[in-house]
């Protein structure tokens, strides 16, 4: 005790010069401090087998002295004879219990001053479960074949450390490694059939404890290996009614299911057990084992890998949402389940329609292959002048659900049937008695049309609503015209038809050939439309009198249509498409003549068009700016009364060409004439060859500067009003811009 007393005045002699209240002022000491229990440790707590010797290994601790005894007691479970109950570790000898257990003990320690403390361990006495084993459903193999033993087995307290096959019954064999979970052998002659037993003995990792099971392997004489199942794949194409332009149910014609993909699947494990593809006259042919209940798959997907190669699918966006889009399910059509047999046989298909008289009844199961069918008349078109074509990835999107309001896209709501670039996908309409597109081919080789822009060749579209009366933004026309062409060149037909309405009875239509549209020009996507269709067919209409084919075409779209520093329009096509055909030339002119485009002193950038849609806005197309010089261009929204935010005038293009690699900047300010007396917001955009370098897109108003650092080349640069496209467009209808670059 004397040590403690010296600490606590030193503590006291430490601080009373600081503050005598802190050791009792200058009365004394008040004694010293109040003894500190010690603590005791009974260790950790243990899981031992019966009969095993037991180490209970304890201690203790006091921070104010020291630990003068232990002592161990048993405080619950079978009883047990402790070694030496005094000491800081002890010993017993686990129960031999018949199920597991467990012991309960306590540590007590004493300090010097006569202060206890105590700790509880438990000992779990585990008595180990016997396993089990799994040798395997009874099989009926072939002869000479190659047989699989496949046990397995489960200790629910541990593992199974060995495996042990026996066989028991028959003419021996010999097994690959009967100490194995799985060991094989070859099934020997079965003249009328024998019978093969085989026992599985697993031990578990106690080495004490084991299980057995057994299983019967029949060997039967040989059969064939594989037979052919093979036959014919259709689909339901509805056609157009013969007094109308609407759909005709009691007009259904079959037509092959070409290039899709066809599968041979196991009834019972789901194993897709032979691929193929069907050809052009949707023949298909399969090798499968025989004696296996299967049944025959196509699936709407065309698919090629190699050169030429695709990946086309038809999925349904409304299924399975929590999946990526791309991984939303393909659409298939199954066959009935049937034994393949011993020798070959033939299976059908036909994709029906599900029209019951006045209304769907049954799955639609033709839909997605007559959606399928153009995407592949499209890969035709482009093979007969590319044999070696690679094509990107496509998705086409259909579904019942699918209907013409705007909204989610996992619910059906799509707003129409359009191409997103994007995802590399098409979205089409399937709303009965609403707007179905699936018997549409026009509108899918449309929006196919969109793809092949996107994926093979260049589009600069800004999309939208459009009509073909309409003046459009010229790279919206551009793209819509080639659409609407391309339609007819891959099914075949001029006519483009849209069907809708009550028993999609109802549709609208128009012939691309035609050479007549309602308010003709470099914008107007039916004047587009026209030109190209001319090149391509061999009808003679007009000033039509060529016949190029899609070859060409193809070339300049694959071509310079993809590099042109100039927007894609109807300029940079029929220029490349006259420089690549100079003995053409006179007659490319005059169809573009016949549309009120100019044709003779054509180049990309319309240099030389003077047809300016009734505006004083419009021309020139690109304003030509150069370092330290000024332009004036005007925007406006005479074209765009129902604020689509896509037409002709909302967008102004200058043409810089930058001598040298440096910064250059752009200012644009609102001019004085017109007066516009609220405040705009002028964007810049910067493009390459097509491609969007840079932005610049402040909120002062009124202006917009902007610093653009480039290497030597041709840009163009877009201007609009951010309020007209994006937000709430100005009162006024005409807004001027200064424009300076330097």
């Amino acid at each position: 005790m004397r040590k403690r007393r010296q600490s606590i005045r030193a503590v006291c002699l430490l601080t009373v010069t600081t503050a005598l209240a802190a050791c009792g002022g200058g009365g004394g000491s008040d004694g010293p401090p109040a003894n500190r229990a010690p603590v005791a440790s009974a260790g950790a707590d243990q899981s031992v087998d019966p009969q095993a010797l037991v180490t209970l290994a304890g201690s203790g601790s006091d921070q104010d002295g020291s630990v003068a005894t232990f002592a161990w007691a048993q405080i619950s479970g079978t009883n047990v004879t402790l070694a030496d109950a005094g000491q800081a570790s002890t010993t017993f000898t686990a129960p031999n219990v018949a199920a597991s257990e467990t012991l309960g003990f306590r540590l007590t320690v004493t300090d010097d001053d006569g202060a206890t403390g105590s700790d509880d361990v438990v000992i779990t006495v585990a008595v180990n479960q016997a396993p089990t084993a799994n040798a395997g459903a009874d099989q009926t193999v072939q002869e000479g074949t190659l047989v699989t033993l496949s046990g397995s087995g489960m200790d629910a307290d541990g593992t199974i450390a060995a495996y042990a096959w026996t066989q028991v019954a028959g003419p021996a064999v010999t097994l690959s490694d009967p100490n194995a979970a799985i060991a094989t052998f070859t099934a020997p002659p079965a003249g009328g059939g024998i019978v093969l037993r085989f026992e599985l003995v697993v031990t578990d990792d106690d080495g004490v404890d084991s299980a057995a099971d057994l299983i019967d392997v029949n060997v039967i004489e040989q059969i064939p290996a594989n037979v052919t199942i093979s036959g014919g794949l259709q689909f339901e194409f509805v056609e157009r009614a013969s007094a109308g332009n609407g759909l005709d149910y009691n007009n259904v014609s079959l037509r092959p299911i070409r290039g899709a993909t066809v599968e041979a699947i196991d009834v019972t494990t789901q194993q897709v057990l032979a691929t193929t593809v069907s050809d052009g006259a949707g023949a298909y042919a399969l090798q499968v084992p025989s004696q296996r209940n299967v049944f025959v798959r196509v699936r709407a997907e065309l698919k090629r890998s190699g050169t030429p190669s695709w990946d086309m699918e038809v999925r349904d966006n409304t299924s399975n949402t929590a999946q990526p889009l791309a991984a939303r399910p393909i659409y298939a059509l199954d066959g009935s389940a049937a034994d393949s047999g011993v020798a070959d046989s033939t299976r059908n298909l036909v994709a029906r329609t599900g029209w019951g008289g006045a209304s769907y009844t049954a799955a639609r199961a033709s839909a997605p292959f007559a959606v399928l069918d153009t995407m592949y008349e499209g890969i035709q078109l482009v093979l007969s002048v590319e044999p070696n074509a690679v094509f990107a990835t496509l998705d086409a999107f259909w579904s019942v659900n699918n209907c013409p309001t705007s909204g989610n896209i996992d619910t059906g709501d799509i707003g129409t049937s359009f191409y997103r670039p994007d995802l590399n996908s098409m979205f089409l309409l399937g709303c009965a008695g609403v707007d179905t597109e699936e018997f549409d081919s026009s509108v899918i080789a449309h929006e196919w049309g969109h793809y092949f822009e996107d994926a093979l060749s260049r589009t600069d579209s800004i999309g939208g609503r459009h009509s073909g009366a309409e003046r459009l933004d010229m790279r919206l026309a551009c793209g819509e015209g080639w659409g609407n062409a391309v339609a007819g060149m891959i099914i075949g037909n001029s006519i483009y038809r849209d069907s809708f309405g009550a028993g999609q009875g109802t549709s609208f239509q128009f012939d691309v050939e035609s050479n007549t549209a309602t308010n003709p020009g470099w914008y107007n996507e039916f004047s587009i439309q026209s030109i190209l269709y001319d090149l391509y067919d061999a009808d003679a209409d007009g000033v039509d009198t060529i016949n190029l084919g899609f070859a060409p075409l193809y070339e300049v779209l694959i071509g310079e249509q993809r590099v042109t520093p100039a927007f894609t329009s109807v300029f940079s096509f029929l220029t490349a498409l006259k420089d690549a055909n100079p003995g053409s030339a006179a007659v490319i002119d005059a169809l573009a003549t016949a549309q009120s485009i100019d044709g003779p002193q054509m180049d990309i950038y319309g240099s030389f068009e003077t047809n300016n849609a009734g505006s004083a806005d419009i021309l020139p197309i690109y304003e030509t700016i150069g370092i330290g010089t000024n332009a004036t261009i005007c925007l406006t929204r005479q074209f765009d009364p129902n604020g689509d935010r896509n037409k002709l005038g909302l967008f102004r293009f200058l043409r810089l060409s930058a001598p040298a690699a440096r910064t250059y900047n752009i200012v644009v300010s609102k001019a004085a004439t017109p007066a516009v007396g609220e405040a705009t917001d002028p964007d810049v955009y910067l493009y390459q060859n097509g491609v969007l370098l840079d932005v610049s897109e402040s909120v002062v108003p009124d202006s917009e500067s902007a610093s653009f650092s480039v290497a030597a080349g041709d840009y163009v640069i877009e201007i609009f009003e951010f309020n007209t496209i994006a937000g709430t467009p100005p009162a006024a209808t005409r807004i001027c811009y200064d424009v300076s670059v330097s």
